[in-house]
């Protein structure tokens, strides 16, 4: 076990300065074992609020409400620690034992302000149904009681709350199949717990902001599922391993909820991607794909394809010749991968720090948005050291059978949902190489400007859309007016209600098609339109897409008969670029405070749409726009 940050940790404990400096203590987490996680996580969630609130005001926070069947106080240290290592200051809210059906349907402990409401069942609350001698085909009933209970209490949780669900399927009891000594028995036994967990896992898919961890994977990585000493004593029926399991799991999915799925993996090559050095070996002498190690890197080339067959961006930094590099993805069969697989390939000599904020940079996001993966220890610190933000996943280039898992374990990569536009994501970046090579070419600004021949397309989002419009609230932290994050099930019913519009930006020019960029969130009155949050990727800033969208939902508002519309900032750590949106377009200020603004435009005179992008409305009110080829 790393024992100096825990006891670092635990010296600004005893001497009342933990929370002045909280942020280099959850900035050190990732570089831990899970032990010192969640020992750590045990001091974590004894920090007071206010006083981190006050220390750190830029840290995130994420709060999170357990509840069950069985007493849960043990997952309370590993969660708070998961989630400091994602970045968080953990606030955690941990139910009464076995009240979750009361709890879920009057009222969670901490659901006003949680992240996720985190429901972890297990088998006995099936099995404390039944008589002492039960058959599978009771069990059955028991289940479909529980499955019942659970479905309406969690609606009417959804219905009274925005706030997203997190169930678990539940475990068998081994000792339970133990009960059992004829075969065929067992077999139907097996069949009513899968079929019953299967539609407990498809509860996800019918009710909107409900997400069903799978527990199988989970006691896989623990061991085991519980203590039986625990489980008779205690009432604590899940083991150590498995609640800091579960923890991990939780806490990515609430990255993914707030945002933070990371965007693109930066990989080393030599002893991480395939063995031996390539400048002493060559193209061809690269270990990858035959024998046991090569058969270890070429599952790790794979696990990275199939990362970037779901959207993640991929790129290199190595310190090796460039021409080597590309040589060896384009000739050595062996290898997996090829140039195309890569949006960037910075192979040479420089710090590797350099070439990873050059890399974020030419893609246009943010550091925090990367995750760098090397199994030198000495690169590896120069990273951390110089871009903290930059998530570094260790490797060792002696264990290459632990590559993979590595990269998958901490989830940096879960989303909620991949969408149509994460699948064409690397194409995308791709394009605009060409886009920059055409801006330096162009002889100013105003010749680039309309040379791109920028369209957009404003409509409210189809149901295959709702999904891509959450994410851009999620993920979408730099030019986002509110940066308040709306699951699928909260954008469809603004988008259905009478009382709110939700609208969806397409954007498309010569070089190709930039997807659905943009969501705004339009609170409607007869007399005034609120444009209540605006969020638009950074990929299409800088030619005043921001200016058209608004400047089209004033003259929408203006065409529906309001009077004027207004608008809301809320400072957030990463938003300044959406600071001035509303000023520039003409609007008056009606209050302003450090942390917030809110603006007003009368609509006698709405915003000009920028000459050089072309606006499309489907609703036949403003085609307007001329942009030249």
């Amino acid at each position: 076990m790393s024992t100096n940050l825990l006891e670092h940790a635990r010296g600004l404990r005893r001497s009342g300065r933990l929370e002045a400096r909280l942020d280099e203590i959850i900035a050190g987490l990732p570089d831990q074992d899970d032990d010192t996680v969640c020992r750590i996580g045990q001091l974590l969630v004894t920090a007071d609020a206010g006083a981190v609130a006050e220390n750190h005001p830029a840290l995130p926070t994420a709060t999170v409400s357990v509840i069950g069947s069985s007493t849960l106080a043990p997952i309370r240290a590993p969660l708070a620690g998961m989630l400091g290592f994602r970045g968080f200051v953990p606030t955690i809210h941990v139910g009464d034992y076995a009240q979750y059906m009361a709890e879920l349907l009057t009222g969670v402990d901490g659901e006003a302000e949680a992240d996720a409401i985190v429901c972890v069942l297990d088998g006995q609350e099936v099995f404390r149904r039944l008589p002492a001698v039960w058959t599978p085909e009771q069990v059955a009933d028991a289940w479909a009681a529980v499955l019942d209970e659970l479905v309406v209490a969690v609606s009417g949780l959804r219905e009274r709350s925005t706030c997203p669900v997190l169930l678990t399927t539940v475990e068998l009891p081994p000792r339970r199949m133990a009960e059992i000594v004829d075969m065929t028995s067992r077999t139907q036994l097996s069949l009513v717990w899968r079929e019953a967990n299967s539609k407990l896992l498809r509860v996800s898919q019918e009710l909107p902001g409900v997400y069903v961890i799978d527990s199988a994977p989970i006691v896989a990585q623990a061991g085991s599922l519980a203590d039986e000493r625990l489980a008779a004593y205690a009432q604590i029926r899940f083991s150590e391993n498995y609640f800091t399991e579960l923890g991990r799991e939780i806490a990515a999915i609430v990255a993914a909820l707030r945002g933070r799925t990371s965007k693109c993996l930066v990989v080393d090559l030599d002893g991480t991607m395939w063995g031996e050095v390539l400048s002493e070996v060559g193209p061809t002498g690269v270990v990858s794909g035959e024998g046991p190690v090569g058969e270890c890197f070429s599952a790790m080339q794979g696990v990275v394809r199939h990362l970037a067959a779901q959207g993640v961006l991929l790129a290199i930094s190595s310190k090796n010749d460039d021409e080597l590099v590309r040589t060896t993805l384009r000739d050595n069969a062996n290898v997996d991968l090829a140039e195309d697989d890569f949006v960037a390939i910075a192979a040479n000599w420089e710090p590797k720090p350099n070439n990873i904020e050059a890399i974020a940079q030419g893609l246009n996001i943010g550091l925090d948005s990367l995750v760098f993966v090397d199994d030198s220890i000495s690169e590896r610190g120069s990273v951390r050291t110089a871009l903290p933000s930059v998530r570094v996943v260790a490797v060792d280039h002696k264990e290459p059978a632990l590559h993979a898992h590595a990269v998958l374990r901490a989830g940096y990569f879960r989303s909620l949902h991949v969408t149509a536009d994460d699948l064409e994501r690397a194409e995308r970046y791709r394009a605009e190489t060409q886009r920059l090579e055409f801006q330096r070419s162009a002889g100013s600004i105003t010749d680039y400007l309309v040379g791109l021949a920028t369209r957009i397309d404003i409509t409210e989002p189809t149901d295959a859309e709702v999904a891509r419009i959450s994410q851009i609230t999620l993920r979408t932290n730099q030019f986002n007016t509110t940066t308040v994050r709306r699951d699928p099930g909260v954008v469809a019913a603004l988008r259905d209600s009478a009382d709110s519009a939700v609208f969806g930006v397409r954007c498309t020019d010569r070089y190709g098609d930039h997807g659905l960029i943009g969501a705004a969130f339009v609170d409607i009155t007869s007399d005034a339109w609120h444009i209540d949050n605006f969020a638009m990727s950074c990929r299409v800033l800088g030619r005043n897409v921001e200016d058209a969208v608004i400047a089209w939902i004033c003259r929408r508002a203006k065409d529906a008969g309001a009077s004027a519309v207004t608008g809301t900032f809320l400072r957030s750590p990463k938003n300044a670029k959406a600071a001035d949106l509303f000023a520039g377009l003409g609007f008056s200020t009606v209050s302003q405070s450090a942390q917030d603004a809110s603006y007003r435009l009368e609509l006698g005179d709405p915003p000009q749409l920028p000459p050089h992008i072309e606006v499309a409305d489907h609703h036949a009110l403003i085609v307007e726009g001329v942009p030249t080829p």
